[in-house]
């Protein structure tokens, strides 16, 4: 389904996407990293011309990393899966590292509530 997502995309004329990575299925457990899906989602966005914009954070984070976002692991944990990522597919060149940048600081930093 993903890939006729993608074609779509591509047929609207625009150059670039946005396109989210769920992080949880990448790195299942701390350290090792699960890049089958998204070695096939990334060839096929790059086959179809768009540059992705790629969101490193969008489905929450991996079921290991305690407290989520709360976690004291977090900016170490997540600084490592987007080197990773870098690494892994150095033709991608833009990134948001966060999505919806508001809630996560609203909920865990101004409220200090995200919780499961």
């Amino acid at each position: 389904m993903w890939h006729e997502d993608i074609a779509l995309a591509a047929e609207t004329g625009f150059d670039s996407i946005r396109y989210g990575i769920p992080w949880y299925a990448v790195e299942p457990e701390r350290g090792r990293f699960d890049w089958e899906w998204t070695d096939r989602v990334m060839a096929h966005l790059l086959d179809t011309g768009l540059d992705p914009i790629i969101d490193l954070v969008h489905y929450g984070t991996p079921l290991w990393l305690d407290e989520q976002f709360l976690s004291p692991d977090y900016p170490e944990a997540v600084a490592s899966y987007a080197r990773a990522f870098a690494l892994r597919y150095p033709l991608i060149s833009c990134y948001t590292p966060l999505n919806e940048p508001f809630i996560n600081a609203e909920l865990c930093a101004f409220e200090g509530r995200w919780s499961l």
